[in-house]
């Protein structure tokens, strides 16, 4: 570890005069100074040498010349510690010292860090740096200490640098210091010397030595260009300002030309958004200013507001007045219209209903108009002559020339449309004379068609080996063949195939879903066919039965689409849900709740916290403020000494807030002065935490008075909950509670 001393007036000092300690001092020579220990992480940072340099707090001013360590070019910094001793002159004892720390690889400014430390006579104090990444001007942060404010801030902005100086007082000069850095300021030099034609006339000038003295300064009378005159005594009719607080916490108060004729107040809106400085600006909201109260219309989606109506449509917050949301299968309603509360809701729709636009989810085209035929659904629909989906009986697609055989030799069966859900079975007479296809068409014989010589003739009143009767043959006898095919069932479709010819038959396929035919098949219910009727429990809903339509079905399980409730809610608090109906017409009822009843979570538009305990109703207790109902303040509790009575009134003076006299305090607390209490504290003396608590959240302790006496103390989580300019921090007051104390 390298020693280096740097000097500041005093020099020729070395480290062996002093002894190791937070402060030491030799037996023989008092010394005053400064022991730095630098520190940082050798791995993190890269750095060759340091500088070093010190500023009093109170004026800026640099109290020792800036030095660098090592004091060699080819020192290189690698143990992550480095020490200085800095010497200086004994008047500067007492003084705040701000000492700079600036890691340098090269000329590049690699690492910062800084610290404060006062000086005290004859003692080199010790002080300690850790150095971390230096600040970045232009980052819009403002870095403490080595920025003042930050050049990517907007003007107007709280931390943003100045761009112009002019105070718009003639006897000052105004200059910027450091200008288009985050160390801009402004200073202004009251102008002392008298000169002609600058517009001021500084005390001790007269129209003589300065032209622009146009009258005497301090005469008693107000001449021309004085705006006041130094010889009125004060109160009285032209006495110049002293003091320009006009009791606005929203205004910047400033007097000009403070001690001249020309002094003046100007009051300047406040337009910087603070918490804290009871101040909310106009345009402010309590999002950017924690003094500004949440209020419905103001153009910004508070705390507790689902939007806002000053917030223009189709902006972030805006209010809905339209909840369409183009889905036919949703209930859109718009719930607290023309309110900060107000929203949408989306109820999904379950029922088949035929021209509404939807098709609820498990519906299809014979349950509900709306619905599109859809193959593949285990349905035949409109427009289809089966589905794909049926894998046997009524309503199964052909799928290959197998299914579609007519036993009929001189015909050619095909399936058309195949693999769809309009597939049908084609059989194609042959007419073409083809020698061994087994058929024997008309008007072919055996020397142009081999199959015609080894067919038998038909007609010979004997039933052949190919045949399956023989025309000649008379009805009623075995082997005739058929001339109609009636079997009398409705639900099958009766068909004579090969009528005239000796392989006539009769082919009885029981037919598909069908209106009308008188006939219900089997796997058809009343949804595909209204020959059929309702079955409860089928796993079908069939809602369009004449004698018992169902609303559910019974077979179907819960939480599935057409399932029967077993219990109602639609969410919302101000209706009453109730189960109606049996079997396959047990349906939910929502009623509007109309009557004031406290603790079921509804407020009617007609009741009030009078009568309706629930806090959605209107009145004082229920945690907003409603000005339309006289209400000053409501914060929802029943408590007295927070600020808000339990009848919704202001209080001033509560526990924690600064008084001159318990009249300055509410009636049920005191004011405790005196220089232990910076300008005076609301409290309730004597408080015992078992036997007489403090009020509300205080917390009882005995830290804000001498001598046993206890009081009440503001609680708090942060120095900022604490009147901090005034020097009270949140402290920790006993018993592992935190309050505002004096620091």
């Amino acid at each position: 570890m390298k020693h280096i001393i740097m000097t500041a007036l005093v020099v020729g000092l070395s480290l062996g005069n002093f002894a190791c300690g937070g402060k030491s001092s030799s037996d023989n020579v008092q010394i005053t100074g400064i022991r730095l220990t630098i520190r940082f992480d050798p791995t993190v940072l890269t750095l060759d040498h340091v500088r070093i340099e010190g500023y009093d707090t109170q004026d800026s001013t640099e109290v020792f010349p800036a030095g660098e360590l090592p004091q060699t070019a080819s020192g290189i910094l690698t143990s992550g510690m480095e020490t200085a001793v800095i010497l200086l002159p004994d008047n500067l004892s007492g003084r705040e010292i701000l000492i700079k720390v600036w890691g340098k690889k090269g000329q590049d400014i690699t690492a910062y860090g800084n610290t404060t430390v006062v000086l005290e006579r004859g003692v080199i104090t010790d002080a300690e740096v850790n150095l971390d990444a230096p600040p970045v001007c232009g980052d819009g942060t403002v870095t403490q200490v080595e920025e003042i404010c930050d050049t990517a801030i907007p003007q107007g902005q709280s931390g943003a640098c100045p761009q112009d100086c002019d105070d718009q007082d003639v006897c000052t000069t105004d200059t910027m210091n450091a200008p288009n850095t985050c160390q801009a300021s402004c200073h202004h030099a009251t102008i002392k010397t008298c000169i002609h034609g600058d517009g001021c006339c500084p005390d001790g000038c007269e129209p003589a030595t300065d032209s622009d003295c146009a009258a005497v300064c301090g005469d008693g009378l107000i001449g021309e260009g004085e705006t006041c005159d130094t010889g009125i005594s004060p109160g009285q009719a032209g006495a110049c300002p002293t003091d320009c607080d006009d009791g606005n916490p929203c205004t910047t108060d400033k007097l000009v030309g403070q001690g001249s004729c020309q002094a003046h107040c100007t009051s300047d809106p406040v337009t910087d958004f603070v918490g804290g400085d009871n101040c909310c600006p106009q345009g402010g909201t309590s999002l950017n200013d924690t003094d500004c109260p949440i209020t419905c219309g103001n153009g910004a989606q508070e705390a507790g507001e689902q939007c806002d109506v000053a917030i223009p449509a189709g902006q972030l917050g805006a209010c809905p007045t339209n909840c369409d949301d183009s889905d036919p299968c949703t209930t859109d309603t718009l719930y607290d219209e023309d309110s900060c509360e107000a929203r949408c809701g989306h109820q999904v729709i379950t029922d088949f209903v035929a021209g509404d636009s939807c098709c609820p989810e498990g519906a299809n085209s014979t349950q509900d108009s709306d619905c599109p035929a859809v193959c593949g659904n285990e349905v035949v629909e409109e427009g289809e002559t089966c589905d794909a989906s049926i894998l046997t009986g009524p309503g199964t697609c052909p799928q290959t020339a197998s299914d579609c055989d007519d036993q009929l030799s001189c015909t050619i069966d095909s399936v058309a449309h195949q693999g769809t859900c309009q597939a049908v079975c084609q059989n194609t007479p042959i007419v073409s004379c083809q020698d061994n296809d087994g058929c024997c068409p008309e008007n072919c014989t055996d020397s142009t068609d081999n199959d015609c010589a080894a067919t038998p003739t038909c007609g010979n009143g004997a039933v052949d080996s190919d045949e399956t009767c023989d025309i000649a043959i008379s009805q009623g006898q075995p082997g005739a063949c058929p001339t109609s095919c009636d079997d009398s069932d409705p639900c099958t479709t009766d068909t004579l195939v090969g009528d005239g010819t000796c392989e006539a038959h009769c082919t009885n396929d029981e037919i598909a879903c069908t209106d009308g035919d008188g006939c219900c098949p089997t796997g058809c219910n009343n949804n595909t066919d209204d020959d059929c009727a309702a079955v409860c429990g089928n796993g079908v809903v069939e809602p369009n039965d004449p004698i018992n339509p169902e609303t559910c079905d019974t077979g179907i399980p819960a939480e599935e689409s057409g399932s029967c409730p077993t219990s109602c809610s639609d969410g919302e608090a101000c209706t009453s849900d109730t189960l109606t109906g049996t079997g396959c017409q047990i349906a939910c009822a929502y009623d509007p709740i109309t009557s004031c009843t406290s603790n079921d979570g509804c407020c009617p538009s007609d009741c009030s916290l009078a009568n309706d305990g629930d806090l959605d109703c209107p009145g004082c207790g229920n945690a907003r403020l409603e000005t339309n109902l006289g209400e000053e303040c409501d914060d929802g509790n029943a408590a007295n000494l927070d600020g808000c009575t339990t009848s919704c009134t202001t209080q001033s003076g509560q526990i924690g807030d600064p008084c001159n006299s318990s009249n300055d305090c509410n009636s049920m607390l005191t004011c405790l002065t005196g220089s232990s209490v910076p300008g005076g504290y609301c409290s309730q003396k004597d408080c015992i935490p078992s036997v007489t608590p403090c009020p509300d959240n205080a917390v009882c302790t005995d830290q804000l008075t001498t001598g046993p006496t206890s009081a009440c103390a503001e609680p708090c989580q942060a120095d900022t909950d604490c009147r901090w300019n005034e020097d009270y921090k949140c402290r920790n007051a006993g018993n592992g509670n935190k309050a505002c104390l004096p620091d």
